[in-house]
């Protein structure tokens, strides 16, 4: 696993991805993930660390979305053992009542993030660094 330097930052945000959902077990899915949160906490013990949800897609939708929402339970479990902050981003990208991810935040392709998509993820971001730095703040 290649790092990036993360030694001097104060909120650190890890955006989880759905490139191996199909091939990868849900336990190897939360081992990974666990190396990447201690590798990073051996460059930066005190940095803020957030997980961004993974994002429900429009063209896998049935065939991996129930193993989406089983991760991102299992992700919002983890956060307190592991020492993080679960950010629920996926509900920008959901519509509640068709019960699916709305098409309108993908691509033609279903997989990749439209304009749309892309503003609501970075709004999500954005508003969870404040509210990070924001508690960073007051301690």
């Amino acid at each position: 696993m290649q790092m990036v330097e993360v030694r001097h930052h104060q909120v650190i945000i890890i955006h989880v991805g759905t490139n191996n959902i199909e091939r990868s077990p849900e336990g190897e899915v939360c081992q990974q993930f666990v190396k990447l949160l201690q590798a990073i906490r051996r460059q930066n013990a005190t940095a803020l660390l957030a997980v961004s949800s993974i994002l429900p897609r429009p063209k896998d939708w049935n065939a991996y979305g129930e193993k989406v929402q089983r991760l991102n339970k299992l992700l919002e479990k983890m956060q307190a053992q592991h020492h993080f902050t679960f950010l629920k981003t996926y509900r920008a990208h959901w519509d509640q009542m068709k019960k699916m991810p709305r098409r309108d935040h993908f691509a033609r392709d279903g997989l990749h993030l439209s304009a749309r998509g892309v503003a609501a993820l970075k709004s999500s971001l954005e508003g969870a660094v404040k509210r990070l730095s924001g508690n960073r703040r007051r301690c």
